[in-house]
């Protein structure tokens, strides 16, 4: 049963993997093919009789898109990647100058390409900024119906650019979260092994740094009493290697201690997981007190209970239970309605 488990999630990893580069894919083919698509139209008059063919302006519509599609292109790279850059806001003025000066030579057909100004300022800009301005482009063909009499056309145009900015911004916007959800997994791995470094320099530092500072002390006190106290020296130099033992002792202690992993850094990271994964995660610990260390099925069963919590896009609280039982610990990961942040 487990296998069959470990198997479907396996499958949905890779599944919604393949899809993000679907997804991914189609919006770049579409963020190319709709405004040249609407070159097209245009120049042909393919209106449903509402404009006639414009050849003329059907080049000036192909000289502005073949100029704002390489940024817009950019724009959505980087919105599928995840990121924004500081140079992002200076294509995207260059972009709507493209855009919004053919609007005296086309007029209301070339309202269309106001969807891939909206999209470029969802990705570029914040959603305070991003979103008022979406709106005003959504709502200029209607303006411009009005104002020349084309209602129906400019609601036409409406529908148009709200569709095209709504379904391409869609896929970029959930690749870009599976991508900074993959970046900050990433973080988060590497924050626990530098979390978990430290820990043993400290303990290291804290169990046998003392020790060994004593023992070269004693060492160099004998060193003068060799000739004249043979007999203190033979005492010290016993003290000496018993002291050494135990050192090394625990040294060995310590470093079967490391064989297993930290409870502390492995809960950590867990919760940290899921806050992520837009999950409030409550911590319940029945004994009162972590165990220091985790033994290998433990790890298992608890990145085996994190995974199907991940899987199920439905939980957005959970209890994380550590029960210890005869020396073993154990982890529960189960679903609640209701949840406390830890």
């Amino acid at each position: 049963m487990r296998r069959q488990l470990d198997r479907a999630r396996s499958w949905i990893r890779n599944r919604s993997t393949s899809l993000a580069v679907w997804a991914g894919t189609g919006a770049v083919v579409a963020s190319v093919a709709l405004p040249l698509n609407e070159v097209f139209r245009l120049m042909f008059g393919v209106y449903g009789g509402y404009a006639a063919p414009d050849p003329t302006g059907g080049i000036v519509a192909l000289v502005a898109t073949l100029g704002f599609v390489p940024l817009h292109l950019r724009h959505v790279a980087h919105g599928l990647r995840g990121i924004r850059l500081r140079s992002d806001r200076w294509t995207l003025a260059v972009m709507a100058v493209l855009i919004l000066a053919p609007f005296a030579v086309l007029g209301l057909p070339w309202t269309a390409a106001l969807s891939s100004l909206a999209i470029s300022a969802l990705v570029v800009l914040r959603p305070s900024v991003s979103v008022p301005l979406t709106a005003l482009f959504v709502a200029t063909p209607l303006v411009i119906g009005v104002a020349s009499g084309a209602v129906l056309a400019g609601v036409y145009f409406v529908l148009v650019v709200s569709f095209r900015t709504a379904a391409v911004f869609v896929f970029v916007w959930l690749v870009g979260a599976v991508r900074r959800l993959e970046a900050a997994r990433r973080a988060l791995a590497v924050q626990a092994v530098n979390q978990e470094r430290l820990r043993i320099d400290d303990e290291l530092n804290q169990a046998l740094g003392s020790t060994l500072r004593e023992i070269i002390t004693v060492g160099t006190e004998l060193a003068p009493l060799t000739e004249r106290d043979p007999d203190a020296t033979r005492r010290g130099l016993a003290e000496l290697v018993g002291r050494s033992r135990a050192t090394l002792a625990d040294a060995r202690r310590i470093a079967a201690g490391y064989r297993h992993a930290s409870v502390r850094a492995e809960l950590d990271t867990v919760l940290s997981l899921l806050r992520a994964a837009g999950v409030r995660p409550q911590l319940v610990v029945t004994d009162g007190e972590l165990p220091e260390t985790m033994d290998p099925a433990g790890r298992r069963d608890l990145y085996r209970a994190l995974g199907e919590v991940l899987g199920d896009e439905g939980v957005r609280s959970c209890v994380l239970t550590v029960r210890t039982r005869e020396g073993a610990t154990r982890f529960e990961l189960s679903p609640r309605l209701q949840g406390v942040a830890a």
